[in-house]
């Protein structure tokens, strides 16, 4: 999970990386529909995180996992 601090670098900014995230925080009780909105959210051309620097995504990144609804009903 290393790579996501190297963001915005291409090895970074890959769906590979954002689901080795994904499952190690919401793991696999949300529904692929979930991932794909987070996914979305950081590397579609279009959001302001695809050109943000690391610490600016790397907390939004973190931040949108770890209050998934999904997450925090698994650690409740």
């Amino acid at each position: 999970m290393m790579e996501i601090c190297k963001w915005p670098a291409p090895v970074a900014k890959s769906e590979d990386v954002l689901l080795r995230f994904w499952v190690a925080t919401v793991q696999f009780d949300a529904p692929k529909s979930e991932f794909d909105a987070f996914r979305d959210c950081f590397l579609d051309t279009d959001s302001p995180y695809a050109r943000e620097e690391s610490p600016v995504t790397v907390a939004a990144i973190v931040k949108a996992g770890l209050l998934n609804p999904y997450f925090l009903l698994e650690h409740k």
